[in-house]
């Protein structure tokens, strides 16, 4: 990189991108609540009524936002293939679409 304004002013670095093994996050579950994959939507069950879901892609994009109904149950629909963090106010859960 250059500074604009004075092109003898610049910096750079190396970025070794190294493949994730995807697959190591699987089974990671909850006490407060469990997860389950549905095709391409999330399953969030074992919830208190009125606890607050969400769901985040690896961005920190929030991508679902509810809060759980009197049966303790909600489906995010669909989602595109990837991880994702499920939150609820005390915790976090990564899953694999």
């Amino acid at each position: 990189a250059k500074a604009a304004a004075n092109p003898s002013v610049w910096g750079g670095c190396n970025v070794i991108v190294i493949e994730q093994d995807v697959d190591a996050i699987d089974d990671i579950t909850s006490d407060r609540f469990s997860t389950e994959i549905n095709g391409s939507s999330i399953i969030i069950s074992g919830l208190d009524p009125a606890d607050l879901i969400e769901v985040f892609d690896l961005t920190g994009t929030c991508v679902f936002r509810t809060s759980a109904p009197s049966s303790g149950t909600v489906s995010t629909g669909i989602l595109r293939k990837g991880i994702y963090i499920v939150r609820d106010r005390r915790n976090s859960v990564k899953v694999k679409i």
